[in-house]
């Protein structure tokens, strides 16, 4: 798609702003999806204090659609974390907040 000739429009996630919850297991991946003119820039904002080093985000990006998939192991110790997906372009940024609970924790 030629996004040089259209007006740029802010990112949207595909799966709504809101906060998500989720259960963790022994490992979980958390995907972040957004679309917009110019295709939005994803980056994962967390607690770097809490978080593990080994935490691994990969993505991509197809006409104005980005994605990137969050990787949380398995050696996180009993407590709730909360991380954002962040999108942007030159139109604005949108944040979409994850929330990992202690509960689903084997």
């Amino acid at each position: 798609m030629c996004h040089e000739f259209l007006a740029p429009t802010l990112p949207k996630f595909l799966a709504g702003t809101g906060t998500k919850d989720i259960q963790f297991r022994p490992t979980k991946n958390v995907t972040c999806m957004a679309r917009s003119v110019p295709p939005p820039k994803l980056t994962w904002i967390y607690d770097r204090d809490r978080l593990p080093e080994q935490l691994i985000s990969v993505g991509g990006q197809q006409d104005d659609l980005a994605w990137s998939i969050l990787t949380i192991p398995s050696v996180l110790p009993g407590m709730d974390f909360e991380f954002k997906c962040h999108a942007e372009n030159q139109a604005g940024a949108v944040e979409k907040t994850f929330v990992l609970n202690k509960s689903g924790m084997i």
